[in-house]
């Protein structure tokens, strides 16, 4: 009787171990599948988004070397007219068309 019951007993403890183990698998797939929901719904949202940086990007370089030709020109010909102030005004802006420029290239690669 007593051996009887010494290999029930072994008998119902791997059953629950291996109960326990599946349950752990199951919860594993289960956080699986929730993060990749989750990233699926980020990369649907990113999509856009790299889309529209991409044309701001390019607008934005078209933009700054437009700016940075035609401020050359017009920086000379104030010079030449002896307006230094207005020279100065263009100049700061070219300057900034141009850290832009340089920003643009830095963060945004793609």
């Amino acid at each position: 009787m007593n051996t009887q019951r010494e290999v029930f007993n072994k008998l119902f403890k791997e059953e629950k171990t291996e109960l326990a183990t599946q349950k752990i698998e199951l919860g594993a797939i289960d956080d699986i599948e929730k993060d990749w929901k989750e990233l699926n719904k980020i990369m649907d949202d990113a999509m856009p988004l790299k889309k529209k940086l991409s044309r701001l990007k390019g607008k934005g370089r078209t933009l700054s070397t437009k700016i940075l030709k035609e401020g050359r020109e017009t920086i000379k010909k104030l010079e030449d007219l002896g307006l230094n102030a207005e020279a100065g005004f263009v100049r700061s802006m070219t300057a900034f068309a141009n850290n832009s420029l340089k920003q643009i290239k830095q963060n945004f690669p793609f």
